[in-house]
């Protein structure tokens, strides 16, 4: 046994040990050891890639229809039967905005502008909801999409007649 063999055996035992899906090649393949023909370009690059480039691979080859069929079988999971309404309404109406392009983050912020004279408590709803198509991993995975929104500012509490009194008492303004 040459060391060629010893070092392919010794690699391909670690490798079977550990139930990886990577296969190594410790010499270049002839035409008789591994036949190059029955595996596709696509099939190699994902036998590479980790799980999530795997899957965004994958969802870069589905329409938006697909992408948003699965996206919605999460989120009717995930939101209660009051929010679902809107939360399907405001995708479909950003697919339609993408008008068949692949949803990416120009289009999102393009989308987002459209309500740039709405409420910010809105504007950050809207946000949100396309936020979540990008980062699910039902939806494009994307972990890094972030798009600077300002949080709106909460509304004032309010404050009874007595706790007013009882404030004006304790700073000494009478009352």
């Amino acid at each position: 046994m040459n060391n060629t063999d010893r070092l392919s055996a010794d690699v391909e035992s670690s490798f079977t040990r550990r139930k990886s899906e990577v296969r190594i090649l410790c010499c270049p393949p002839s035409t008789n050891d591994f036949p190059l023909e029955q595996f596709g370009l696509r099939e190699l690059l994902e036998s590479l890639l980790d799980k999530s480039a795997r899957r965004r691979l994958q969802i870069r080859t589905m329409t938006n229809e697909q992408l948003l069929s699965e996206y919605t079988a999460e989120l009717r999971l995930k939101l209660s039967p009051g929010q679902f309404p809107q939360y399907l309404r405001t995708l479909n109406d950003f697919f339609d905005f993408c008008g068949g392009l692949p949803p990416n983050r120009q289009l999102a912020v393009a989308y987002l502008n459209k309500f740039k004279e709405s409420a910010p408590a809105t504007r950050r709803r809207y946000y949100n909801i396309i936020k979540g198509l990008f980062t699910s991993d039902s939806g494009l995975a994307d972990r890094d999409f972030n798009i600077s929104m300002p949080n709106p500012k909460p509304l004032p509490q309010v404050v009874t007649d007595e706790e007013f009194y009882k404030l004006i008492g304790a700073m000494g303004c009478g009352g």
